[in-house]
C-alpha cells in the first residue's frame, strides 16, 4: 500500500486502526464477526463505471434504485424516473412515450403481479402496469402525498412508508396506522421484511418497530400488533438482515444490531465518529457495505484489513443508495456525482492507489527467486508477497522502463528508452550502456536464446548480441530491416525470429533474411508464440493473429471473428486458451477454434471479450516491447495497460449468476403502439409491425448478440448485438398466426432461448374464414340457380334496354307482324337453309331490329326459335304422310342445314326424337286401323 508523506499521519492512522481493531474485537459478537470477511482485492481494484447527466440520467442525485424480474435497473431521481439496460437510460416525465408527471421518486417496488409501485415525494403514489402509470386517487382511502419506502409481505399486502403513518394495502383498499394507533411518529422513512415474513419499519425519530407475521393480515389494520425495539436513536436510515439473520439498522445515533430478541449499539460505525451511515447491504459474498454521509463507501472486512475505513472508495461523497443487482454488481447513487457501479471481475488492476510508481505499465516480468518486475514509463517497481515496492534507483525511479529479463547469473535487466541499459546485480545497479559498444539507445526488447546469449533489440540501432561481455550490433548491412523491433524469439528449432514493424526476420549464421511468407514480410510483428506442436503464431499491429503450420499461413483477423486487427502479446494457458493484449482490451480465444478454422469446420472463430466490467481500469492494453505481458509461475497472467497492470487467473470464469436477457420493449404498427402482452390479435388486412427490442446486460452490453425470428413468415434466424439498433421489421403480414421469439448468447458461447415470446393473430375477412366456407359449399346449388336467375335477368334487362333504342309503335308492330308470319307461311321463306334476319326484314322491307324486336315481344321468341317452329310443324306433317321417307332428308327438306341442329329443334318443341315420333305415329295408325 502507498505510504503517507508526513510520518506524523501515519502515527495517527495506526493509532486510529489500533482503536478500531479493539473495538471490533471486544465488542462485536462472534457469528457477526465472521462475515466481515476478507477479500484479495481493495475497493480500488474494483471495476468501477460512473454515469451522471451527461450520459443520460435526468439529475445527479439518487434517491432509489431497485431491479425488476425482467432484469430492468429503475433509478428514482430528484428530476424523474429512469430505466437503465446496462448501456442507456430511458427517461419517464410528462414529454416520454410513457407519460409520468412527477419529478422526485423516493421509492420504486415490484409486487408478485409484476406491477411497479413508485413513491414520490409531494406528488403522491403511482402505479406501472402494461405500459401505463396511474396515480392513486383518494377514492380508495389513500392521501397521503409523500411515499418514502414499500414492500410487500408473503400474503400480497402491499406496505409503505409515508408522511402520514404506516400504510397497508389489501383486497383494493388502503389503511393507516399512525400515532394515535401508537406510533411515536406518523413519518415512516424505512420498511424492510425479513425472511420470517416479519416486518419492520422505522420513523423519523429514530424509532424502531416489528409487526409479527402471525397479525400481519388482520383484516382490521388496528387489530395488527407492533412492538417498538428497544433503541434511542435520531432518524432510522435503513433497515435490512444479513445472512444470519440478524436485523442490522444504521441510525443517525449509530449502527443497531438486533440478534434474537437482544440489541446492540455500535456507535458511529466502529469508532470512527465521522462515519454516519446512509445506506448499507451485505452482498452474495458475505461483504458489508456502507454509504455514508460525506465520507464514501466503504466496506466491512475481516482479518483486521481496517484500511478500507480510511482509504474508502469516492471520498467524500455523499452515499443515497447502496443496492447489489443479479450480476453481483453494486450500484451506488450519489448526493450530486450520479450514479456508480463496482463489480468484482475476474481482473485485478495494481494502480498507483496500490503502489505503483506510474499507471501507465510497459514491461513485466517474474524473476526466478519470484520477484515481479514491473516496468512503467515514469520508474521501476517490483512486487513480493502481494506488496508493491519501489526501486530506490535514481536514474530507475524515473525513467521509461521498457523491458526487464533476468540474466543467467541471475542478475536483473532493466531497459530504458533513453538512459540506456541497466544491471541489478549484488544489491547494485550498474549502467551498461556507459563506456561499451552498446551506447545509449532506445532499448525495445530483451531475449535470453537456450545459448545464454542476451540479444537486444532497439527502436532505433537494429539489434545487439551481447557474449563473452562483449556487444555486436546487427543492421540493415546484416540483411536486417531499418524498423524498430518489438519482439525476439528462439522456436524449438534454435531458430532466432525477429519481429519488427516492417515484418519478420529469421537469423542464421550472422545474416538476417526476410520472411518469404507475404504476410509476415509486411505486417507489423509485436509478438512470437509458439505451441508444443511447434506452431508458430504472430501478433500483429495490423494483420490480427497469423498463424504457421508446417509451412503454410492461415490469418485470423475481424473477417474470421477475432475482435480486433492490432494484437499485441500471446499467452497461453493450461486449456489451451490463447489470451492477447490488444488495443480494445484483452480477448480469449480458443486455439482448437483456430484449428477448427483453419481444417474449415468452423467459419467464425468465437473471441471472449474482456473491458472495464471485468475489472480493467481500460481497454487500451500495452504492447510494442519485449516481454510486455508475463505469465507468473504460480499460472497467474499480468498484462500491461495505460492505467495499471491487470491481473488475472486464466481459469476465472465470469460469475454464473451473470443475469442477462432480451425483451420487446413495445410493437409498432401503422397507427398503434403497443405494450408488453403475450398475444396480440388485429382485425383483417395486411400489416407491417416492427418489434422494438431490448438488451439487459451490465457487464457487456455492447457485444451481447441475440437472434430472432418470426415464426410464420420466415423460418430463418436473424441476428442483432448491442452494437446496433434493436429493431426488427416485418411488412405485408397476412391473415394467420405468428410467434416471435429470440434466442441470447450467453457467456459460454451458446445460444438459449429467451423467455420473452409474443404471438401475433392477424384475423380473415368473413369470407376467408372456413365457417363461411363451409357455408358456401352447402349453398351451392342454390347460389347456382341464384346465378342463373341474376344471370336471365340481367339478359333480359339488355334485351329491353336494346330493343328501347328502336322506336316502334304499337299498331306498327302488330302490322309488322301480320306481314312476318305472311310471308313465312305462305311463301314458307322457313325452308331457306340460309334464312336471316336481314333476308327476311329485306323481303318485308321492315328495319332489321324491328323483326328481332317484333318477334321477341309479340311472340315471346328468339328469331330462330319462331322459323324452327314452322320447320318442326312442317316435318311432323310429312313423317306422319310419309314414314317411309329417311329422317335426315326431311329434316334438310324442311330447312335444316343439319342432323343435329334437326334433332335438337324437333326434341326442344316436340320433346323427343323424329325417329320416338315416327314410331309412335305407327302406333297410333295401327289403333285407327283396327
Amino acid at each position: 500500500m502507498k505510504g503517507s508523506a508526513d510520518p506524523n499521519q501515519d502515527k495517527k492512522r495506526l493509532f486510529k486502526l489500533a482503536i478500531i481493531a479493539f473495538i471490533i474485537i471486544v465488542f462485536l459478537p462472534a457469528s457477526h464477526f465472521a462475515h466481515f470477511l476478507n477479500s484479495p482485492k481493495s475497493i480500488s481494484q474494483f471495476a468501477h463505471l460512473q454515469w451522471t447527466t451527461q450520459n443520460g440520467l435526468p439529475h445527479n442525485t439518487i434517491q432509489s434504485i431497485y431491479q425488476t424480474r425482467d432484469g430492468y435497473l429503475w433509478i428514482g431521481t430528484e428530476a424523474g424516473l429512469v430505466r437503465f439496460n446496462g448501456k442507456s437510460f430511458s427517461t419517464f416525465d410528462q414529454t416520454s412515450l410513457i407519460h409520468l408527471p412527477v419529478s422526485e421518486i423516493m421509492a420504486i417496488y415490484e409486487d408478485h403481479d409484476r406491477n411497479l409501485w413508485l413513491g414520490t415525494f409531494g406528488e403522491g403514489l403511482y402505479i406501472y402496469k402494461k405500459g401505463l402509470f396511474t396515480q392513486i386517487s383518494k377514492d380508495k382511502g389513500f392521501h397521503s402525498q409523500s411515499i418514502f419506502d414499500i414492500r410487500e409481505d408473503d400474503q400480497g399486502n402491499i406496505w409503505m412508508g409515508t408522511g402520514d403513518g404506516l400504510v397497508r394495502y389489501k383486497n383494493d383498499r388502503f389503511d393507516y396506522l399512525t400515532t394515535e394507533n401508537g406510533l411515536s411518529n406518523n413519518t415512516i422513512i424505512e420498511l424492510y421484511k425479513d425472511r420470517n415474513d416479519n416486518i419492520w419499519f422505522g420513523s423519523l425519530d429514530g424509532s424502531v418497530f416489528k409487526i409479527e407475521k402471525e397479525t400481519a393480515d388482520y383484516d382490521d389494520i388496528h387489530d395488527v400488533m407492533f412492538q417498538k425495539a428497544p433503541i434511542e436513536a435520531f432518524y432510522v436510515e435503513d433497515i435490512f438482515e444479513d445472512k444470519d439473520g440478524n436485523i442490522l439498522v444504521p441510525t443517525g445515533s449509530g449502527l443497531f444490531f438486533f440478534k434474537e430478541g437482544n440489541t446492540q449499539r455500535y456507535g458511529k460505525i466502529s469508532g470512527i465518529s465521522d462515519f454516519r451511515i446512509l445506506s448499507m447491504i451485505q452482498s452474495q459474498s458475505g461483504h458489508f457495505w456502507a454509504g455514508t454521509s460525506g465520507n464514501g463507501l466503504i466496506r466491512l472486512n475481516q482479518n483486521h484489513s481496517y484500511d478500507e475505513f480510511s482509504d474508502r472508495f469516492l471520498n467524500n461523497e455523499v452515499i443515497t443508495v447502496v443496492f447489489e443487482d443479479k450480476n453481483e454488481n453494486i450500484w451506488i447513487g450519489t448526493r450530486g456525482s450520479g450514479l456508480h457501479k463496482l463489480y468484482d471481475g475476474c481482473f485485478s488492476t495494481f494502480t498507483v492507489k496500490e503502489g505503483l510508481i506510474n499507471n501507465y505499465i510497459r514491461s513485466i516480468f517474474e524473476d526466478s527467486k519470484g520477484r515481479l518486475w514491473i516496468g512503467t514509463n515514469r520508474g521501476l517497481n517490483y512486487m513480493l508477497h502481494g506488496r508493491v515496492l519501489h526501486v530506490n534507483h535514481q536514474i530507475l525511479k524515473s525513467s521509461n522502463i521498457m523491458a526487464l529479463l533476468e540474466y543467467i547469473d541471475g542478475s536483473i535487466l532493466a531497459a530504458t528508452s533513453s538512459q540506456g541499459l541497466f544491471r541489478y546485480f549484488q544489491d547494485r545497479w550498474i549502467n551498461l550502456s556507459e563506456n561499451s559498444e552498446l551506447g545509449y539507445h532506445f532499448f525495445t526488447s530483451l531475449f535470453l536464446d537456450s545459448h545464454g546469449v542476451l540479444w537486444i533489440g532497439t527502436a532505433d540501432n537494429g539489434l545487439y548480441k551481447y557474449e563473452n561481455d562483449s556487444f555486436q550490433n546487427y543492421t540493415k548491412n546484416s540483411g536486417l530491416g531499418g524498423g524498430s523491433i518489438h519482439c525476439i524469439f528462439e522456436d524449438h528449432d534454435h531458430t532466432l525470429w525477429v519481429g519488427t514493424i516492417e515484418g519478420l526476420y529469421s537469423h542464421d549464421k550472422g545474416m538476417f533474411s526476410p520472411s518469404p511468407h507475404d504476410a509476415l514480410s509486411t505486417s507489423s510483428i509485436y509478438y512470437i508464440h509458439q505451441d508444443a506442436q511447434k506452431r508458430m503464431y504472430f501478433a500483429t499491429l495490423d494483420s490480427g493473429l497469423i498463424m504457421l503450420k508446417s509451412d503454410k499461413l492461415t490469418s485470423f483477423t475481424t473477417a474470421e471473428g477475432l475482435y480486433t486487427n492490432a494484437v499485441y502479446s500471446i499467452l497461453e494457458d493450461p486449456a489451451g486458451n490463447f489470451w492477447m493484449a490488444c488495443d480494445k482490451g484483452i480477448i480469449s480465444v480458443s486455439k482448437n477454434d483456430l484449428l477448427d478454422y483453419e481444417k474449415g469446420l468452423i467459419h467464425q472463430i468465437q473471441c471472449r471479450i474482456f473491458n472495464e466490467n471485468d475489472g480493467l481500469k481500460t481497454r487500451e492494453a500495452g504492447g510494442g516491447t519485449q516481454p510486455s505481458s508475463c505469465k507468473a509461475q504460480d499460472g497467474q497472467f499480468f498484462f500491461p495497460t495505460v492505467k495499471g497492470m491487470a491481473v488475472i487467473n486464466p481459469g476465472c470464469e465470469r460469475k454464473s449468476s451473470q443475469f442477462q436477457n432480451v425483451l420487446i420493449k413495445y410493437i409498432k404498427t401503422k397507427n398503434d403502439i403497443l405494450f408488453s402482452a403475450k398475444e396480440f390479435v388485429f382485425p383483417p388486412g395486411k400489416r407491417n409491425i416492427t418489434f422494438y427490442l431490448d438488451i439487459i446486460d451490465f457487464s457487456h452490453y455492447q457485444d451481447t448478440k441475440i437472434r430472432y425470428r418470426l415464426n410464420g413468415y420466415k423460418e430463418e434466424w436473424s441476428e442483432l448485438s448491442g452494437k446496433t439498433d434493436m429493431v426488427a421489421q416485418y411488412e405485408g403480414l397476412k391473415k394467420g398466426q405468428y410467434e416471435f421469439e429470440m434466442m441470447l448468447l450467453n457467456n459460454q458461447y451458446q445460444w438459449i432461448p429467451a423467455p420473452t415470446r409474443m404471438k401475433i393473430q392477424i384475423e380473415p375477412y368473413f369470407y376467408q374464414k372456413k365457417e363461411f366456407l363451409i357455408l358456401l359449399i352447402l349453398m351451392q346449388p342454390f347460389l347456382i340457380l341464384l346465378i342463373l336467375k341474376i344471370a336471365a335477368k340481367r339478359k333480359e334487362r339488355l334485351k329491353l334496354k336494346r330493343y328501347k333504342s328502336a322506336k316502334l309503335e304499337k299498331n306498327k308492330a302488330d302490322e309488322y307482324l301480320d306481314k312476318i308470319v305472311s310471308l313465312i307461311e305462305k311463301e314458307k321463306m322457313y325452308r331457306d337453309t340460309h334464312l336471316t334476319i336481314s333476308k327476311l326484314a329485306k323481303r318485308a322491307s321492315i328495319q332489321n331490329a324491328y323483326i328481332s324486336q317484333i318477334i321477341n315481344i309479340k311472340l315471346n321468341k328468339t328469331f330462330y326459335d319462331f322459323i324452327n317452329s314452322y320447320r318442326v310443324e312442317e316435318a311432323k306433317q310429312i313423317i306422319k304422310e310419309k314414314s317411309y321417307l329417311k329422317i335426315q332428308a326431311i329434316g334438310y327438306d324442311v330447312g335444316f342445314n343439319s342432323k343435329s341442329s334437326f334433332y335438337k329443334a324437333f326434341n326442344k318443341f316436340v320433346g323427343m326424337t323424329p325417329a320416338e315420333y315416327r314410331d309412335g305415329s305407327k302406333d297410333d295408325t295401327t289403333e285407327d286401323s283396327s
